[in-house]
């Protein structure tokens, strides 16, 4: 029988010496635990088992028939459909492939002997490997912005062998992940206002700068508008190997005496009542001989090194907008926001144009293994 959360946090506080509590505080402690792991408990997917087997003296994945290939995707889909949905963060997809080595002996005069495959053992390692070259090629054509390098960060394949009297290979898939504890990006969001600080040289000017999960199905185009409340700030957006900037963007010819407080301004700033562009000027790429740009500029270079490509953005009516299309195994989006000016207070709000679940993609064939 499956414990109760209740019973579970009891057996934890006993082992730690904490008993008699009071009905409200034991309330209160259970309120406080529920709330935490209902909002990044570790979730576990049901698994998936299937057996595949090739043909008497076969083990490349051209060799395969095409009826294979879609029977193997077609056990597949609960996997990749979990994958591709992109609600788990953290995920880690297990595949466990146990190969049975024929006892039949092979032949010497075979060409099984004369490609290297001088025992059935060899033969079971020969079919694992096609066979996770076949698995391999199924999610990537089945999963947008799936490669082999993602999958090697989210895929585990245990492969062995196993003396048997067939040819089969068991395999059984699990998925495991966990729910978001941050601001979760996903379809039809608006975050209300993110508050970050006024920054300054030891963070690099970086106000706000938050690794945010994102819920998206891959294939997804997506466009995330950010929009500062009046004090400009420089927003820049990085998802998987894709980055963007917005500039110093807000309200620049908005006059700045009313937003700060006696003190808060060099006189000369006051005395001329200069607007957010005038001032944004000054302190970004004269003050100093441009500390605060170069600073900037560095941390942004840091970006950049990870992530090759550009992704496009542009002015909108809900603020600057960066679009990009999501990709499978890439659940994350990174948010730093420079601040400079003033204490850095957005939203964000995210639209989506889901794919067409009516296109079907291409399944691997026989021939593209050769």
């Amino acid at each position: 029988m499956k414990k109760t959360l209740e019973s579970r946090i009891a057996e934890q506080l006993l082992k730690i010496g904490v008993k008699n509590l009071s009905s409200a505080d034991t309330r209160k402690i259970h309120e406080r635990v529920r709330t935490i792991m209902e909002a990044g408990e570790p979730v576990t997917v049901d698994p998936v088992n299937f057996i595949f087997t090739f043909q008497l003296a076969k083990y490349n994945a051209n060799e395969v028939s095409q009826a294979d290939i879609n029977k193997l995707a077609a056990d597949l889909k609960p996997i990749i459909n979990n994958i591709g949905a992109g609600t788990l963060i953290n995920a880690k997809t297990t595949i466990t492939l146990v190969g049975e080595a024929d006892p039949t002996p092979i032949s010497k005069t075979g060409s099984l002997y004369k490609a290297g495959i001088t025992d059935n053992k060899k033969l079971a390692e020969a079919r694992l490997a096609s066979l996770e070259r076949i698995i391999r090629a199924i999610i990537i054509s089945q999963l947008t912005g799936a490669t082999d390098a993602l999958i090697d960060k989210a895929v585990v394949f245990a492969k062995s062998t196993k003396t048997g009297t067939t040819r089969n290979i068991t395999a059984n898939i699990t998925q495991t992940g966990e729910t978001a504890t941050e601001t979760v990006f996903k379809c039809d969001f608006n975050s209300g206002e993110l508050n970050g600080k006024q920054a300054d040289a030891s963070t690099s000017y970086v106000g706000y700068e938050v690794t945010h999960p994102i819920t998206v199905p891959a294939g997804t185009e997506v466009s995330l508008h950010f929009d500062p409340y009046t004090i400009p700030d420089c927003f820049v957006l990085k998802y998987g190997d894709s980055w963007g900037t917005s500039g110093f963007y807000g309200v620049m010819d908005e006059p700045i005496n009313n937003y700060y407080a006696e003190g808060e301004l060099p006189d000369w700033v006051r005395a001329k009542n200069v607007n957010f562009g005038q001032y944004a000027q000054y302190i970004i790429y004269k003050e100093n001989g441009g500390a605060v740009n170069k600073a900037i500029q560095q941390k942004i270079a840091q970006v950049k090194a990870g992530a090759p490509n550009q992704m496009s953005g542009q002015d909108s009516e809900l603020g600057w907008k960066f679009t990009f299309t999501t990709k499978a195994f890439e659940n994350t989006v990174q948010l730093i926001v420079f601040s400079p000016l003033g204490n850095t207070k957005f939203e964000v709000a995210i639209s989506c144009k889901l794919p067409d679940p009516n296109i079907l993609k291409p399944l691997p064939t026989p021939q593209s293994f050769n």
